[in-house]
């Protein structure tokens, strides 16, 4: 157990999800098989570094040897066949379903008290001060709610496994990205029936910075345009306005 989890007496595992070998997916621009290996081999080694179980869970059945080779008693490499046309329902409904696959087959998820939910290309340069306040904190699931309270950012969640079970998982036939309704509104509309039950929410302490390549765009996330209004102007005011 690290140190992390000795200190805040709970036990965490961070779930990325992953798609090496896409098909032809509505929204998705990064498809080379190669360049997505690598974003995910690269990401995995740092996200190693904080010495927490690690699933990665990956839905094209690509048995990356590159990434099987960084296998512990605390990193699962999952991967398996979809067998959902992700045509037209897109990334989002993939992305959904590979964590529903994971929390059937993964015993490190089985084992923790909370799930991390990692975009799994991506790598967040300020981790560490993000997991130490939401050690400190009581919640259900940690998550931005943002425009008007009807999306919520999916890179990066924290949760109970039984936010999961008990309200996201029967959102997820639902998702469609050509129709509108993404992961990230399913994601919000299971915050708001946790929150109807009174259980509890919390706003992400500081916006994530990520590192990496966007899926969606296939562009480099830029320092300026994606972190620095995030960081000091949006997100910001998001907390403050979620005190009220």
């Amino acid at each position: 157990m690290n140190d992390i989890q000795q200190k805040k007496s709970r036990s965490y595992c961070i779930l990325l999800t992953g798609t090496i070998k896409p098909s032809i997916v509505y929204a998705l621009k990064r498809t080379s098989p190669i360049d997505r290996e690598n974003d995910y081999y690269n990401a995995i080694k740092n996200w190693m570094k904080f010495k927490i179980p690690i699933v990665f869970c990956e839905n094209s059945n690509f048995d990356s040897h590159k990434i099987r080779g960084l296998a512990g008693p605390d990193f699962e490499f999952i991967h398996y066949e979809e067998s959902e046309d992700l045509t037209t329902k897109g990334k989002g409904f993939g992305e959904a379903r590979i964590m529903n696959y994971a929390f059937q087959h993964s015993h490190l998820i089985n084992q923790s008290d909370y799930i991390i939910k990692i975009t799994g290309r991506l790598f967040i340069s300020n981790f560490k001060p993000i997991i130490k306040i939401a050690g400190s904190l009581d919640f259900d699931i940690m998550a931005p709610l943002e425009n008007k309270l009807k999306w919520t950012d999916s890179r990066l969640f924290i949760f109970k496994k039984d936010f999961f079970n008990q309200y996201f998982l029967k959102y997820i036939d639902k998702i469609n990205d050509s129709t509108g309704f993404c992961f990230e509104r399913a994601l919000a509309c299971s915050i708001h029936e946790l929150l109807a039950d009174n259980k509890k929410w919390e706003m992400l302490p500081f916006y994530p910075r990520f590192k990496g390549f966007s899926g969606t765009y296939n562009e480099k996330y830029s320092v300026f345009r994606h972190n620095a209004w995030n960081k000091v102007i949006r997100f910001p005011l998001l907390r403050y306005l979620n005190k009220f």
